[in-house]
């Protein structure tokens, strides 16, 4: 039986690597939360997706990690505000 595999070897220098991982990591974070929170961005009082969105971050000492992160999304119809932490 024949073995099919693919064998790759990178030489680089790997702090930098690790630092730009970490940095592809942490927008990639960011930007999935955002998306997450347009796809919930309805005002539970009248159901109109017509809202505003606010989001504050701390983000922690380490690459990409956040330790507070809290959402208001305001609805532009009725003016309810629901906060989401």
């Amino acid at each position: 039986m024949k073995n099919n595999s693919v064998s790759i070897t990178l030489d680089m220098e790997s702090g930098k690597m690790q630092r730009k991982l970490r940095a592809i990591t942490k927008h990639t974070e960011a930007l999935a939360d955002e998306l997450r929170e347009i796809d919930q961005d309805e005002c539970p009082v009248c159901r109109s997706n017509d809202t505003s969105t606010e989001t504050v971050r701390a983000n922690g000492p380490g690459a990409g990690e956040v330790i507070y992160a809290a959402t208001t999304i305001t609805c532009n119809n009725c003016n309810v505000q629901t906060n989401k932490e």
